[in-house]
């Protein structure tokens, strides 16, 4: 289909439709509304010289998609997502909470994110105890709230690059990756990344035996031409949100600060590697495997693209000079205290998962802490997107976990 021809292709919604399933809701997005979603979609035309095509889901999986192949350039986006990534942003920056509180909400956070994935894999037992071990806790707090409009007082860096980037990068899926870096510069890369890993201080031969893992699968997520392809699409993601956040504030009158910006892009993508860690956790644990060595699989590649992200927004941002790469290097600072409490909550979220408490434990526990119905219904409120979906796959007569959970541990009906 060509740029601005219309209806997506049939055979694109066919496939929309199988991928999706039983989503409840979802709808290809009118770029004919005059909103600032539209604008970002104008730029990803133009680029592309595709019509590209967004399907907007009502709910739906924590985690964003490209479909490739098709007739139209294809990007599967939902309310969940941005609702997440609202819920990750504030627990980077928001110094309001005590480091404890951030620390314990992004762990109950990461954990019923990897519950709603792993159910999504079909593995209801590790849905249901990540479920259970998100319960626990004495931290309690309403749930984030996004705006599901962009209104001109809210066409800020922060809001631009939340709706935006996410959706960017997987239009940036649609773009050939070509040969650059080559294959060379992006397996030192790797290896480097891997020797950077705290964690792997001294220890040369697990980093042997992750390398190992890496060359003997030749679609390994750490392989040259797959690591190429998010490079692609990561440099994508930035120049659209760049180009789209200056038309965006232009029409509100605003001029984006480029300081701003590029805090916001890198934590945007900061998010989106976040997920993909939880869906590493989630595949592992569908097989019935501890985490770690998925996770440092996940971690490599993340570091890798995270550094080029910062690079590439730097370089378009910036004008190079010593003040702008101070001020570059203090908010790598900023954000990386920020992301240090967010990642000790997955590290102890990993914690709880590979403890391996009994299934009466973690059921005995979180009765115990849902006795208060106000602490009930902030956790019903936390887990509505896990409990919507469970409920489409589980009924009273169910004799296992998760049914335990949704009818006696959350008392919600069929």
């Amino acid at each position: 289909m060509s740029v601005g021809s219309g209806q997506p292709h049939p055979r694109t919604l066919r496939e929309v439709s199988e991928t999706l399933g039983p989503e409840p809701s979802w709808a290809p997005y009118d770029r004919s509304r005059n909103t600032p979603l539209s604008a970002v979609l104008d730029y990803v035309a133009g680029s592309l010289q595709r019509e590209p095509v967004l399907i907007w889901v009502n709910g739906g999986s924590p985690a964003v998609l490209a479909l490739t192949g098709l007739p139209d350039p294809v990007a599967i986006w939902s309310t969940r997502h941005l609702e997440l990534s609202g819920t990750l942003r504030e627990l980077v920056v928001d110094r309001r909470l005590e480091e404890r509180m951030r620390r314990e909400l992004a762990r109950r956070t990461i954990l019923t994110v990897v519950a709603e994935l792993a159910l999504r894999m079909g593995a209801r037992d590790a849905a249901a105890r990540s479920v259970l071990l998100a319960i626990g806790g004495d931290v309690v707090r309403p749930q984030v709230t996004v705006a599901m409009d962009l209104e001109p007082s809210a066409q800020d860096e922060a809001y631009v690059t939340l709706w935006s980037f996410a959706i960017a990068h997987e239009f940036g899926h649609h773009v050939p990756a070509g040969a650059d870096p080559p294959d060379s510069v992006l397996t030192g890369a790797v290896t480097e990344a891997f020797q950077r890993m705290p964690a792997l201080a001294g220890e040369s031969a697990v980093i042997a035996t992750l390398l190992d893992q890496v060359r003997a699968d030749p679609e390994h997520r750490n392989r040259p031409h797959r690591l190429r392809r998010e490079l692609v699409a990561d440099g994508f993601a930035v120049e659209t949100v760049i180009e789209a956040a200056g038309r965006i504030m232009k029409a509100g009158g605003r001029t984006p600060r480029p300081g701003f910006l590029l805090h916001e892009l890198c934590l945007a993508h900061y998010q989106i590697g976040l997920v993909e860690r939880c869906a590493s956790m989630a595949r592992s644990l569908a097989r019935g495997e501890i985490a770690s060595w998925e996770d440092l699989q996940a971690l490599a590649g993340i570091s890798i693209r995270s550094q080029f992200v910062l690079g590439a927004a730097a370089h378009l941002l910036g004008d190079g000079s010593e003040r702008w790469e101070a001020a570059v290097g203090a908010m790598v600072d900023d954000i990386s205290a920020g992301v240090g409490v967010v990642d000790s909550g997955l590290a102890d979220a990993m914690l709880a998962v590979a403890q391996r408490s009994s299934d009466g434990q973690l059921v005995s526990v979180a009765r115990l802490r849902l006795r208060d119905p106000m602490r009930r219904a902030l956790v019903r409120q936390q887990t509505t997107a896990f409990s919507r979906l469970a409920r489409q796959m589980v009924t009273p007569a169910d004799d296992d976990l998760l049914a335990t959970v949704i009818f006696d541990v959350l008392e919600l009906t069929a």
